[in-house]
């Protein structure tokens, strides 16, 4: 009795113990993630746990006594049952697969089932236990992984660059179609090679000079410029990206490289470089000078030409104020230009402006400016070309001059064909006149006072007959008197005349050559120029004195010369220089100085001719008169008169006293006494 009591203690404990673990094996079974379903062997369902319903949206009493296939996909369903057979057939097959439900609402679920065979205790089969795990995220995943890795491949071969994976002593496991391109080599040709092999020598010691550089510790860009060589033998530049593959440790296990052709850039920066060089070339060695500017006036580059014009050395100006070397013109106009550039109008690309040389004298320039703008077309600055006008603004101003000296000239011309005309008739009323008086002289008794008065009249009449003769010798239309004369003996004796009666304020310095030649005038006529000339300079000296200078040479006239003067012709020429320090003469004066009767001289001081008589003279002669005079400053009178061949006997020809200068009168008060000027 007591071994059975103590069996049926023992067996009660088994059957308690046994209840525990039913229960915590099915508190495990209906607490677990995972779908479990148990199935007969024939695959109707008999027990699944709260994860099934969860996971199928079915309830459990509508899945247990249904058959396993109704949950699964038709290739599922497939699937299993050709599994089944498998094992049925003895066949070792994985107890871990993967297969899709389906949900009551009729979407699929992708899972991991985990099967096994539930045995008796004689271990004969008797259902089948089946865990499902919804890997709907981890398919989610791969499939992104499959897309990225997909997306990677189609990237990997189709990119332009091409790229290639390494390992980590240089030998080359991978290679896409852009790298193949570029060296002209089939994947068989580099895989499992060293990139070594393909490199130029130069390019290949930069290379491994930065990996020993890299493997010391420094710090080494990513990017290098390499040369590679390709298959049919010539250097390709390339630019060269890497990064290294490291595993969970950090070591570096392999390299990336992408590798980009740089052939067509590196053409593109020597056909810049080349362009760049010619431009600065250009910009160097251009005569004109170039010079750019910002809004604020800063001169920001200039070329050599610049430097030439001004004076400036360029390290000088540089990083200046454009101000600084402009005038207050060419201040004002760079100031408006700039506004209205900004304001949005479009200043003249052509205008004339001034610079300052470093000795402080002025350079005109026609300046050819574009401005300098930004990416949204604001300007900032302007680039200017500057040429140098001055023989331009020369030309022009001779031109004026030339025009001027025409107009003067036909002026002139004009005034002696009427001065001829009345001269003329005056000389025939004249002559009547004189003819008259003559036969009433005879007529009337000397000693009466009828007898002196026509004497006085006939007195008269010869003055003004000697007038009328100079109007005619001014108007050129009188018969001119050529001789070969020596023009030093001339001038010698005019002076030495002259120096007689002279104030002592008045210094009298000469400079003749006796080698002058010989020119085709009369000495008489020769001395009235002088004389004439002379009085002009002495009426300007008489109240201050000062000096009376008179210098006599031989010149040749060159072609330049010759054709800013209307009568002058190039060669050997005579130059007579007359000038004095006296008052000088203003332009408006200087204008008219050549008229006939045009005097500044008060009334009875002279009849304004003078000056007309020496330009008729010397013109008459195939010569012309130049004048400088400024007020204050004195004037100078050159005269130049054609050389002529001569046997000098004019040094022996006798010479005539000088005649009167121009006069109010006949009285003789010197050869000077009544000269004309036009300085007051």
């Amino acid at each position: 009795m007591k071994a059975q009591r103590k069996t049926k203690t023992q067996l009660l404990k088994e059957l308690e113990e046994l209840r525990h673990s039913e229960e915590h094996y099915r508190q495990l079974f209906e607490s677990a993630n995972d779908a479990i379903v148990s199935l007969t062997l024939d695959g109707m369902i008999t027990t699944i746990n709260r994860g099934a319903e969860v996971l199928l949206g079915w309830p459990r009493v509508e899945q247990v006594g249904r058959h396993y296939g109704e949950f699964l996909t038709p290739a599922s369903f497939v699937f299993t049952q050709e599994r089944a057979r498998r094992i049925q057939a003895g066949e070792k097959v994985s107890s871990i697969y993967e297969i899709d439900l389906v949900r009551k609402d009729g979407g699929g679920v992708p899972v991991e089932a985990r099967s096994r065979l539930i045995r008796d205790r004689e271990g004969k089969p008797i259902g089948i236990l089946a865990a499902h795990r919804d890997i709907t995220e981890r398919k989610r995943s791969e499939e992104a992984l499959r897309e990225s890795e997909e997306r990677y491949r189609s990237l990997f071969e189709n990119a332009y660059d091409g790229i290639a994976s390494l390992t980590a002593d240089g030998i080359i496991t991978s290679v896409n179609r852009g790298l193949e391109a570029m060296l002209g080599r089939p994947r068989e040709e580099l895989i499992g090679q060293s990139y070594r092999q393909f490199h130029t020598p130069a390019s290949l010691a930069a290379e491994e000079d930065r990996i020993r550089r890299f493997r010391a510790g420094e710090r080494v860009s990513s990017l290098a410029e390499i040369e590679l060589v390709h298959k049919e033998g010539r250097v390709i530049p390339v630019e060269a990206r890497t990064r290294f593959i490291r595993n969970q440790a950090g070591q570096p296990i392999g390299v990336l490289a992408i590798l980009r052709n740089i052939t067509e850039r590196k053409r593109a920066e020597a056909a810049l470089q080349a362009s760049e060089q010619r431009y600065r070339s250009l910009f160097e060695n251009a005569n004109d000078a170039i010079i750019s500017i910002s809004l604020d006036g800063t001169i920001t580059a200039m070329n050599r030409g610049l430097e030439v014009m001004t004076g400036w050395a360029r390290e000088e100006l540089i990083g200046q104020s454009y101000y600084k070397i402009t005038t207050p013109r060419g201040v004002d106009l760079e100031r408006e230009r700039n506004r209205r550039a900004l304001a949005g109008e479009k200043p003249p690309s052509v205008y004339e402006a001034e610079l300052m040389r470093k000795d402080g004298s002025i350079v005109p320039f026609e300046g050819k400016s574009r401005f300098i703008r930004d990416r949204e077309g604001k300007p900032v600055g302007h680039q200017t070309i500057l040429r140098d006008i001055t023989d331009r603004k020369q030309a022009e101003e001779e031109k004026q001059k030339l025009q001027e000296q025409l107009f003067q000239a036909r002026k002139l011309e004009a005034l002696g064909t009427l001065a001829s005309g009345v001269a003329h008739d005056f000389n025939n009323i004249l002559s009547a006149v004189m003819g008259f008086t003559e036969l009433a002289t005879d007529e009337v008794p000397e000693g009466t006072l009828a007898r002196g008065n026509l004497e006085e009249v006939l007195k008269a009449c010869r003055r003004a007959k000697g007038l009328v003769q100079q109007v005619l010798t001014f108007s050129r239309l009188s018969r001119q008197n050529h001789e070969i004369v020596q023009p030093h003996l001339t001038v010698e004796e005019v002076l030495t005349s002259l120096q007689a009666s002279l104030p002592p304020t008045i210094e009298v310095r000469r400079h003749l050559d006796k080698a002058t030649g010989f020119v085709a005038l009369s000495a008489s006529q020769l001395q009235q120029v002088l004389a004439n000339l002379c009085a002009n300079a002495i009426q300007a000296l008489r109240e201050r004195g000062g000096v009376l200078a008179i210098r006599l040479q031989r010149t040749e006239i060159a072609d330049d010369f010759a054709r800013t003067q209307k009568n002058l012709k190039p060669g050997p020429h005579l130059r007579l220089t007359v000038s004095d320090t006296g008052c000088g003469m203003t332009p408006e004066v200087l204008e008219r100085i050549f008229e006939p009767f045009f005097t500044t001289r008060a009334v009875g001081e002279g009849s304004g001719l003078g000056l007309a008589i020496v330009h008729g003279i010397v013109t008459g002669h195939g010569g012309a008169v130049t004048v400088e005079s400024t007020p204050g400053g004195g004037t100078t009178f050159q005269v130049y008169l054609p050389l002529r061949d001569g046997d000098g006997g004019s040094e022996h020809a006798p010479h005539h006293p000088p005649p009167p200068a121009d006069a109010d009168s006949g009285d003789e008060k010197g050869a000077l006494s009544g000269a004309v000027h036009f300085g007051h």
